[in-house]
């Protein structure tokens, strides 16, 4: 389902209904399968993204299970891309698949080469010189809209004019660019100060843009971790637009709680679990995981003798 427009009181339901997710809910096994389950009865982008979920966690038998097989018949555009993406991540398969998605990157009629380009970078491959050199050919003369795609493979690779460049996107660029280039700088990481004050002032200006309202502010946590005092706002404003936003932002917002929250945050994420699209489920699901996995979130349990 999907929820209303902002109410402070859509946020605090969340909270007051959704208990902490307990030790047990959250289990490595306990997750995997209830995402395994969610992938199995849905199909198109929602199965790839509970399969992708599932290879962050190393359930790889589980998302291969998933994606095994020709893609089905009208499956939407970019679909085998994500299977490929999905197998590149199983242990033993990764050459095959990123050669696999390096043909369609180099091959600029590919309808699909901007999703090939995408998964490549997400995989962190770094490209030959060949392939350089058709993206920047490619960049030069892409929709301001696509550029930050191709410019984020080229800075995996270490190119820091094609990194700058997602920063002035971030400045100068459309709504969809500036989501772009703030979604791969989080990808990219550690974030240098004209980078975080790129995305400060971006956030801010994008409030009102749909296609960039989440992604930088969602980008801007991520990558100010290690400066709480900056840190703090983005946060806030995570939680404003969680319960308010479309399925796609939802994602993205659960999935850098993931990335950079806390317990404090496991109440909101099973609320809106419990309560949010298939997409939505896997995202804050995999998020609480990673939560209560990280060493210093794991309750201390104790025991009477």
């Amino acid at each position: 389902m999907h929820f209303s427009r902002p109410t402070g009181l859509a946020l605090a339901v969340l909270l007051v209904r959704a208990p902490f997710l307990s030790a047990q809910t959250t289990a490595p096994a306990a997750v995997a399968q209830q995402i395994a389950d969610i992938g199995r009865r849905e199909s198109g982008w929602v199965r790839i993204h509970a399969a992708d979920a599932l290879c962050a966690m190393s359930a790889f038998a589980a998302a291969r299970e998933l994606i095994d097989g020709p893609p089905p018949e009208g499956s939407p555009l970019g679909y085998r891309i994500g299977i490929w993406r999905i197998r590149a991540q199983v242990p033993g398969e990764r050459d095959r698949w990123v050669a696999e998605l390096v043909k369609v990157a180099a091959d600029l009629a590919s309808p699909d080469r901007l999703f090939a380009v995408e998964s490549l970078a997400k995989l962190g491959h770094v490209a030959d010189a060949p392939l350089r050199r058709s993206l920047a050919e490619d960049a030069a003369s892409a929709d301001p809209a696509d550029a930050p795609m191709i410019h984020w493979l080229l800075a995996v690779g270490g190119d820091i004019a094609a990194r700058q460049r997602l920063t002035d996107a971030l400045r100068a660029g459309p709504p969809v660019a500036k989501a772009r280039a703030a979604y791969a700088l989080r990808y990219l990481g550690h974030a240098s100060d004209v980078e975080l004050a790129a995305l400060s002032d971006a956030s801010q200006t994008s409030a009102t843009e749909p296609a960039a309202r989440s992604f930088v502010p969602a980008s801007a946590y991520v990558l100010s971790a290690s400066r709480p005092e900056i840190q703090r706002p983005f946060h806030d404003r995570i939680l404003s637009l969680l319960p308010t936003v479309p399925v796609g932002e939802q994602c993205e917002l659960c999935a850098v709680l993931g990335l950079a929250g806390d317990r404090r945050d496991l109440a909101l994420l099973e609320g809106i679990a419990a309560n949010g699209a298939p997409d939505v489920e896997i995202a804050a699901r995999l998020a609480a995981w990673r939560i209560e996995s990280r060493p210093a979130n794991r309750r201390i349990e104790t025991r009477t003798p």
